[in-house]
């Protein structure tokens, strides 16, 4: 990708956004979505502002530790509606040109630089960055990148009998 030896893992991905977003904000006022240009440029540079923060703990070694993952209902605590499309290759087809300078510098720094298997080996966080970096812009997660497979359940749960649904009515009554 860029071929100086200086340039940590963290300078390459802000060098990598900064040239995207230079194309990013040519192209999508040239093809008129420019009202999709400002939440994209935040995004990306939040994810690129998260990445350079993990990267400068792991050299520091002051990273702070892994929580267990908080399980929340599935009809709690709701989403709101983002700006950005949720569809399949949504950028690939509004900014091409954006999407295509994006996915050709992030695959070689994921699959080629020395520390990335590294860094995300010891660093988990950092993959709730480069994810979503990858499904921007329709590029396969790498499999030391992927999340494990979740497991189905064996059955769904069984559906109470007409005498025990009867049992709680009746208490309550």
């Amino acid at each position: 990708m860029f071929t100086d030896a200086a340039l940590t893992l963290a300078d390459q991905l802000v060098r990598m956004v900064e040239l995207f977003c230079a194309t990013m904000a040519a192209e999508a006022c040239k093809r008129r979505v420019a009202e999709i240009s400002v939440p994209l440029w935040n995004r990306v540079r939040k994810l690129e502002r998260r990445f350079a923060a993990l990267y400068a703990m792991w050299k520091a070694g002051t990273l702070p530790k892994v929580r267990a993952r908080r399980h929340t209902s599935p009809r709690g605590g709701a989403r709101p509606a983002g700006v950005l499309p949720r569809g399949v290759r949504w950028m690939e087809r509004l900014l091409p040109l954006s999407a295509g300078t994006l996915r050709c510098m992030l695959a070689p720094l994921l699959d080629n630089h020395p520390e990335a298997r590294a860094f995300v080996a010891e660093v988990p966080q950092a993959g709730r960055v480069l994810r979503p970096l990858c499904r921007l812009v329709w590029l396969k997660v790498p499999d030391y990148l992927a999340l494990p497979k979740r497991k189905r359940g064996s059955s769904p749960r069984p559906s109470p009998q007409g005498g025990e649904r009867l049992s709680w009515v009746s208490s309550a009554i």
